[in-house]
């Protein structure tokens, strides 16, 4: 189906941009090198966590279903976060300048963290946490491009810069807001 074709490609575009940056090593621009590489791996992780969340819609019939009740950490806490975080990071890239390329990405991420709000919102926090991180993860791609195809010194790749902080997350206990049952005012808008 299409969930396979798509990251079918995002697989072969991230082989493409790991065989970019090993031509870029061999000749010696390791600036180069380094957001070749920087973008296949976060292309590749994009992929793993949208591969964990199709695995929430085919549980293996072998396990024992894991048991009720919250987790370790509050999943939804923790989905927000996730939520938050990969809406900042598509609002950064849409107000950065275009690299050649980049919409493509852009589009992926806000297809991402659209399916992952419907999730957080149906209760499916796993999913949702799954496909928020892959939605932020692709979020980096066409920003070491962009990296890439701004000619700079050929030795060590540019600072991060700093990010503000994501606005603070609701108080749960304040709002008496469980787990599973957060909705709209609680997630970060739609894109």
């Amino acid at each position: 189906g299409r969930p396979e074709e798509r990251l079918r490609d995002w697989i072969e575009r991230a082989v493409k941009l790991y065989r970019d940056g090993v031509k870029a090593f061999e000749e010696g621009d390791r600036r180069l090198a380094h957001e070749y590489g920087a973008a296949a791996h976060d292309l590749a992780r994009a992929v793993d966590h949208a591969r964990n969340a199709a695995r929430y819609d085919r549980p293996d019939p072998d396990l024992p279903t894991p048991p009720e009740g919250p987790g370790p950490e509050d999943a939804g806490d923790r989905v927000r976060h996730d939520l938050y975080r990969a809406y900042e990071r598509i609002c950064e890239i849409r107000e950065d300048e275009p690299v050649a390329g980049a919409s493509f990405y852009l589009d992926a991420a806000k297809d991402l963290y659209n399916a992952a709000r419907r999730d957080a919102e149906a209760g499916r926090l796993e999913r949702a946490g799954e496909l928020a991180r892959a939605a932020e993860a692709i979020t980096h791609v066409p920003e070491h491009l962009g990296h890439a195809a701004v000619e700079g010194p050929n030795d060590q790749p540019e600072p991060k810069r700093l990010r503000p902080e994501p606005p603070p997350l609701p108080d749960l206990k304040r709002d008496h807001v469980r787990d599973r049952d957060f909705g709209p005012r609680d997630l970060p808008p739609p894109l």
